[in-house]
């Protein structure tokens, strides 16, 4: 019983779960560092970036390992990535649909009458 429960839960919950993304040679891709703070050279981890690249797949170590390269020394590998440390680079450059404001801040209104006190008069 325990573990017709145990099938039927994994069946849904396997129903939900996202595939892993196959990159093929040549395929660009930007991979997760863990930048660490370093307080000599002023730098905060919280600031820095959290992806790294784009970097060239040579070949996939299986089950879902890849190996990659610089794009400018593409002979020379840097070493083996997991699929989620990978992200895919799509070199399009595409227009944002709703630009964003500098600080969508409602523009500042110039006052008619103020009095020698700083405050306003109606």
């Amino acid at each position: 019983m325990v573990e017709g429960q145990h099938d039927n839960r994994k069946f849904y919950a396997d129903k939900k779960r996202k595939a892993d993304p196959t990159y093929q040679h040549g395929n660009h891709v930007i991979v997760v560092s863990h930048p660490l703070s370093n307080a000599k050279q002023g730098k905060s981890a919280k600031l820095m970036s959290c992806r790294d690249g784009p970097y060239l797949i040579l070949t996939q170590r299986p089950p879902s390992s890849y190996e990659i390269a610089s794009l400018d020394n593409p002979g020379v590998p840097l070493g083996v990535y997991y699929t989620s440390d990978l992200t895919s680079y799509n070199n399009d450059t595409v227009k944002p649909l709703i630009p964003l404001c500098k600080l969508c801040r409602p523009p500042k209104v110039q006052q008619s009458t103020v009095s020698s006190s700083g405050c306003r008069q109606n």
